[in-house]
């Protein structure tokens, strides 16, 4: 059986500046992070773990960033012009609150101290 794979692309609802600017940061060091690592040779970025790579991400981001730029689409990839944030099944949720649907995800490290 082949395996089936399901992207859901969400829009934001009502989407402070808050959030906003921190979902940019966070994109920001997405593709840094993807562009550091086109800067090592393939058999390189395969051994990495995100013991081995400095970033503010969070950890499922930085791995699901490893994952990208050490795929097969990525031999073919000299530079991203952006990378956006992914979250896997297992580093999201979501939660219902009357009609609306929330989805939570890693963005980086630590809180945002507007957030606090």
């Amino acid at each position: 059986m082949p395996k089936v794979t399901t992207t859901l692309k969400l829009k934001f609802l009502d989407l402070n500046q808050v959030k906003a600017e921190l979902f940019a940061q966070t994109t920001a060091e997405c593709t840094a992070l993807a562009n550091r690592l086109l800067e090592l040779p393939l058999t390189e970025r395969r051994k990495l773990t995100t013991a081995k790579v400095v970033t503010p991400l969070s950890s499922a981001l930085a791995n699901q960033v490893i994952r990208n730029a050490t795929a097969k689409t990525a031999k073919k990839v000299k530079r991203y012009r952006v990378m956006l944030p992914e979250a896997n099944k297992q580093n999201w949720n979501v939660a219902k609150v009357g009609d609306t649907y929330s989805v939570n995800f890693p963005t980086i490290k630590g809180q945002h101290p507007a957030l606090k």
